[in-house]
Protein backbone atom coordinates (compact mmCIF):
# COMPACT_ATOMS: atom_id res chain seq x y z
CA UNK A 1 0.00 0.00 0.00
CA UNK A 2 2.61 2.46 0.84
CA UNK A 3 4.94 1.80 -2.09
CA UNK A 4 1.68 2.29 -4.32
CA UNK A 5 0.68 5.41 -3.31
CA UNK A 6 4.32 6.57 -3.38
CA UNK A 7 4.35 5.69 -7.01
CA UNK A 8 1.19 7.28 -8.41
CA UNK A 9 1.04 10.17 -5.60
CA UNK A 10 4.05 10.77 -5.18
CA UNK A 11 7.05 10.31 -2.59
CA UNK A 12 5.58 12.90 0.51
CA UNK A 13 2.32 10.96 0.42
CA UNK A 14 2.09 7.77 2.83
CA UNK A 15 -1.19 5.87 3.86
CA UNK A 16 -1.47 3.59 5.86
CA UNK A 17 -4.27 1.46 7.40
CA UNK A 18 -4.61 -1.87 9.21
CA UNK A 19 -5.04 -5.22 7.38
CA UNK A 20 -8.44 -5.55 8.32
CA UNK A 21 -9.66 -1.41 7.74
CA UNK A 22 -13.41 -1.29 5.50
CA UNK A 23 -10.49 0.98 3.27
CA UNK A 24 -8.86 -2.23 2.10
CA UNK A 25 -10.49 -3.53 -1.50
CA UNK A 26 -9.90 -6.67 -3.02
CA UNK A 27 -7.69 -6.10 -6.57
CA UNK A 28 -10.34 -5.34 -9.12
CA UNK A 29 -13.07 -3.75 -6.68
CA UNK A 30 -13.22 -0.14 -8.05
CA UNK A 31 -13.41 -1.31 -11.93
CA UNK A 32 -16.37 -4.02 -10.53
CA UNK A 33 -18.16 -1.29 -8.99
CA UNK A 34 -17.09 1.25 -11.69
CA UNK A 35 -15.58 3.28 -8.93
CA UNK A 36 -12.91 6.17 -9.28
CA UNK A 37 -9.28 4.35 -9.70
CA UNK A 38 -6.08 6.23 -9.55
CA UNK A 39 -3.68 3.65 -10.88
CA UNK A 40 -1.12 2.91 -13.23
CA UNK A 41 -2.27 1.99 -17.10
CA UNK A 42 -1.44 -1.63 -16.21
CA UNK A 43 -2.79 -2.18 -13.09
CA UNK A 44 -6.15 -0.78 -13.68
CA UNK A 45 -5.74 -3.16 -17.39
CA UNK A 46 -4.95 -6.34 -14.76
CA UNK A 47 -8.42 -4.68 -12.25
CA UNK A 48 -10.85 -4.41 -15.44
CA UNK A 49 -10.08 -8.24 -16.26
CA UNK A 50 -10.61 -9.42 -12.74
CA UNK A 51 -13.86 -7.16 -12.16
CA UNK A 52 -15.25 -8.57 -16.21
CA UNK A 53 -14.51 -12.13 -14.62
CA UNK A 54 -16.28 -11.30 -11.45
CA UNK A 55 -19.19 -10.36 -13.49
CA UNK A 56 -19.55 -13.12 -15.74
CA UNK A 57 -19.00 -15.21 -12.64
CA UNK A 58 -16.25 -16.41 -13.57
CA UNK A 59 -12.86 -17.07 -11.48
CA UNK A 60 -10.51 -13.64 -11.79
CA UNK A 61 -7.49 -14.06 -12.61
CA UNK A 62 -6.04 -12.84 -9.56
CA UNK A 63 -2.09 -12.41 -9.95
CA UNK A 64 -0.34 -14.45 -6.42
CA UNK A 65 0.00 -11.05 -4.70
CA UNK A 66 -3.32 -9.48 -5.35
CA UNK A 67 -6.03 -9.18 -2.53
CA UNK A 68 -8.73 -11.46 -3.31
CA UNK A 69 -11.88 -10.79 -1.62
CA UNK A 70 -11.37 -13.73 0.74
CA UNK A 71 -8.06 -12.32 2.23
CA UNK A 72 -10.08 -9.09 2.68
CA UNK A 73 -12.17 -8.93 5.75
CA UNK A 74 -15.48 -10.66 5.52
CA UNK A 75 -19.00 -9.32 5.83
CA UNK A 76 -20.51 -12.71 6.56
CA UNK A 77 -21.34 -12.27 9.91
CA UNK A 78 -24.34 -9.48 9.21
CA UNK A 79 -25.44 -11.34 6.03
CA UNK A 80 -29.21 -11.87 6.87
CA UNK A 81 -29.23 -8.07 7.04
CA UNK A 82 -31.39 -6.59 4.60
CA UNK A 83 -29.87 -5.39 1.48
CA UNK A 84 -32.91 -3.12 0.50
CA UNK A 85 -31.03 0.22 0.25
CA UNK A 86 -32.19 3.03 -2.24
CA UNK A 87 -30.27 5.85 -3.23
CA UNK A 88 -31.01 8.70 -1.45
CA UNK A 89 -31.41 7.02 1.76
CA UNK A 90 -30.69 9.30 4.46
CA UNK A 91 -29.32 8.68 7.70
CA UNK A 92 -26.85 9.47 10.82
CA UNK A 93 -22.82 9.07 10.13
CA UNK A 94 -19.91 8.94 12.19
CA UNK A 95 -17.17 10.31 9.65
CA UNK A 96 -14.74 7.88 9.47
CA UNK A 97 -12.22 9.89 8.16
CA UNK A 98 -12.43 12.46 11.34
CA UNK A 99 -9.81 12.21 13.63
CA UNK A 100 -11.78 13.12 17.11
CA UNK A 101 -15.05 10.53 16.24
CA UNK A 102 -17.04 12.93 18.48
CA UNK A 103 -19.62 14.06 16.71
CA UNK A 104 -22.65 12.69 13.98
CA UNK A 105 -23.29 14.06 10.57
CA UNK A 106 -25.90 13.68 8.32
CA UNK A 107 -25.56 11.16 5.00
CA UNK A 108 -27.11 10.04 2.11
CA UNK A 109 -26.89 6.92 0.03
CA UNK A 110 -25.43 8.30 -3.14
CA UNK A 111 -25.65 5.09 -5.32
CA UNK A 112 -25.92 1.22 -4.47
CA UNK A 113 -22.19 -0.69 -5.52
CA UNK A 114 -22.25 -4.27 -5.86
CA UNK A 115 -21.13 -6.93 -2.78
CA UNK A 116 -23.31 -4.81 0.04
CA UNK A 117 -21.49 -1.29 -0.54
CA UNK A 118 -23.16 1.85 -0.67
CA UNK A 119 -21.35 5.21 -1.70
CA UNK A 120 -21.72 7.49 1.25
CA UNK A 121 -21.42 11.27 0.73
CA UNK A 122 -22.24 13.88 3.82
CA UNK A 123 -24.50 16.60 3.54
CA UNK A 124 -22.48 19.71 2.60
CA UNK A 125 -21.33 22.08 -0.43
CA UNK A 126 -19.07 18.62 -1.70
CA UNK A 127 -21.16 15.97 -1.09
CA UNK A 128 -20.56 14.34 -4.32
CA UNK A 129 -16.86 14.80 -4.95
CA UNK A 130 -15.84 13.84 -1.10
CA UNK A 131 -18.07 10.80 -1.05
CA UNK A 132 -16.80 7.51 0.44
CA UNK A 133 -17.51 3.62 -0.33
CA UNK A 134 -18.92 1.69 3.12
CA UNK A 135 -20.02 -1.71 3.25
CA UNK A 136 -23.90 -1.44 4.28
CA UNK A 137 -22.76 -3.14 7.54
CA UNK A 138 -19.87 -0.63 8.85
CA UNK A 139 -20.23 0.20 11.93
CA UNK A 140 -20.13 4.40 11.08
CA UNK A 141 -23.82 3.88 10.11
CA UNK A 142 -26.65 4.67 12.40
CA UNK A 143 -30.62 4.75 12.02
CA UNK A 144 -32.30 8.70 11.44
CA UNK A 145 -32.65 9.27 15.67
CA UNK A 146 -30.27 7.97 16.92
CA UNK A 147 -28.33 10.86 17.78
CA UNK A 148 -31.16 12.39 19.46
CA UNK A 149 -32.02 9.49 21.43
CA UNK A 150 -28.44 9.09 22.79
CA UNK A 151 -28.07 13.12 23.09
CA UNK A 152 -24.93 12.75 20.64
CA UNK A 153 -23.10 15.95 19.20
CA UNK A 154 -24.29 17.03 15.30
CA UNK A 155 -22.43 18.61 13.50
CA UNK A 156 -24.20 20.48 10.57
CA UNK A 157 -22.30 21.45 7.60
CA UNK A 158 -24.39 23.52 5.74
CA UNK A 159 -24.18 26.08 9.07
CA UNK A 160 -21.29 26.58 10.93
CA UNK A 161 -22.85 25.11 14.36
CA UNK A 162 -22.82 22.34 16.10
CA UNK A 163 -26.18 20.75 17.37
CA UNK A 164 -27.10 18.69 19.57
CA UNK A 165 -29.32 15.13 18.41
CA UNK A 166 -32.79 16.81 19.07
CA UNK A 167 -32.14 18.92 15.93
CA UNK A 168 -30.63 16.41 13.77
CA UNK A 169 -34.04 14.61 14.19
CA UNK A 170 -35.93 17.58 13.10
CA UNK A 171 -33.96 18.62 10.00
CA UNK A 172 -33.84 15.23 9.11
CA UNK A 173 -37.26 14.77 9.47
CA UNK A 174 -38.10 18.08 6.69
CA UNK A 175 -35.88 16.48 4.70
CA UNK A 176 -37.63 14.61 1.28
CA UNK A 177 -35.38 11.64 1.46
CA UNK A 178 -36.50 8.34 2.62
CA UNK A 179 -34.83 7.71 5.99
CA UNK A 180 -32.86 4.50 6.78
CA UNK A 181 -34.79 2.15 9.46
CA UNK A 182 -33.08 0.37 12.14
CA UNK A 183 -33.79 -2.76 10.65
CA UNK A 184 -31.17 -1.93 7.93
CA UNK A 185 -28.29 -1.30 10.56
CA UNK A 186 -29.45 -4.74 12.84
CA UNK A 187 -26.58 -4.48 15.09
CA UNK A 188 -27.00 -1.16 16.12
CA UNK A 189 -28.48 -1.14 20.26
CA UNK A 190 -32.11 1.21 19.55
Amino acid sequence: MVMWTKRIFGEDSEFWVDQSSFYVFHVGWACFNNYGLGSTKEYRKHAQKIAEALSKGEDPPFAPFDATPDKIRSWNFNQDASLDWKKGMRFELMDPLAQMFNELRVASVLEVLKGGYLRVGMDGPDVETECIPLHCTSPFMFPVGYAQKYNIIWKDLMTPKTLTGMTICSNLGQLQHQNIYSVLLQRVPI
